[in-house]
């Protein structure tokens, strides 16, 4: 047997043995890939299902009614009604205090954080950063008070 046809039966057993190989992972993706879509198709199935029985759970919660009104109609209207109340300053002060009083909310914020920074430079070397910081912290409150001044809760028992 000479040395050509030698390499010419290797080659022809690599080429089988690839080929085999090729089919062996082509079923493999083949049988991965249906698996994969029932699995995609079952969970749609689910999805489709469970949304379903959702919407019909939604569906009876809205028929909820009292003395023929539907209870999300009542909670909407009890909302409203005290945002309203809210907004129409329940204390029937003149503008000019809401004015003053947040212009000091501001001053004392921004005060705060001036006299830190002045405090901080007047300070030794390694007092620096945190006597900046302890100022810093200081206007904290400040700014909680004008922040809420600003967007005041919504249900607040006057």
């Amino acid at each position: 047997m000479s040395e050509s046809d030698n390499d010419t039966s290797m080659t022809q057993i690599r080429t089988a043995d690839l080929t085999k190989m090729r089919n062996i992972v082509a079923e493999y993706t083949a049988q991965l890939t249906e698996e994969y879509m029932a699995a995609k198709k079952e969970r749609a199935e689910k999805g489709a299902a469970a949304s379903t029985r959702t919407k019909d759970k939604l569906r009876e919660i809205y028929k909820l009614r009292y003395n023929g009104v539907n209870l999300f109609t009542i909670a909407k209207w009890h909302i409203r009604h005290q945002w309203e109340e809210q907004r129409r300053n329940p204390y029937e002060l003149h503008n000019i205090f809401y004015i003053i009083l947040f212009i000091t909310l501001i001053v004392w914020t921004f005060g705060s954080i001036i006299c830190a920074y002045f405090e901080a430079k007047a300070a030794e070397d390694n007092k620096k950063l945190p006597t900046l910081f302890r100022g810093m912290l200081g206007a904290i409150p400040g700014t909680v008070q004008a922040v809420l001044f600003i967007f005041p809760p919504m249900f607040v028992g006057f």
